[in-house]
């Protein structure tokens, strides 16, 4: 590809992409603990969305408030979605209704190996031009178990909710 086919494709991907409020509810039920205690975590941040190929991505960065950055890319289409975390925190996360996925969560502190096993996702995805000006909708839900050495730490839901800020 040439220089100018370069140049001619960014301005196409900036045309399809979107300012979106992401907004991700997560519900933690610890197994390991007498109690099995509820925690439940609420947070938004604004990102960006687009559609390619069938397939929709959300990015968007965290903050801790302690000035460690993790940039996150989240990719939806029709079989589940992704969740991919680069910087202060790195892993990559799978959702997909009734399979597992091992993984290593890499924290500052020193990885976590862990399994999800995905029990159901839920999905309300627009359409690959994303919807009218303003109509934006994309929401997704995952409930699942999250194993670490090999026993069930946590039954846990993530909720995201994104919509044209």
């Amino acid at each position: 590809m040439r220089e100018g086919e370069y140049a001619a494709e960014r301005m196409e991907r900036q045309k399809m992409t979107k300012k979106v409020t992401v907004q991700i509810t997560g519900t933690q039920r610890l197994t390991f603990e007498k109690d099995e205690e509820e925690e439940r975590t609420q947070q938004a941040w604004t990102g960006i969305y687009s559609c390619r190929n069938g397939k929709h991505f959300v990015i968007y960065e965290e903050d801790d408030g302690e000035g460690h950055r993790t940039q996150n890319t989240i990719k939806a289409d029709q079989d589940g979605f992704e969740i991919t975390k680069r910087g202060a925190v790195c892993t990559y996360l799978v959702f997909q209704p009734g399979r597992q996925h091992v993984c290593s969560y890499e924290t500052p502190f020193g990885p976590l190996p862990l399994q999800l096993k995905t029990r159901t996702v839920e999905m309300e995805l627009p359409g690959d031009d994303g919807g009218a000006p303003g109509s934006l909708r994309l929401r997704l839900t995952a409930c699942y178990v999250l194993e670490w050495d090999r026993q069930t730490a946590a039954v846990c839901e993530v909720c995201i909710h994104v919509c044209e800020a």
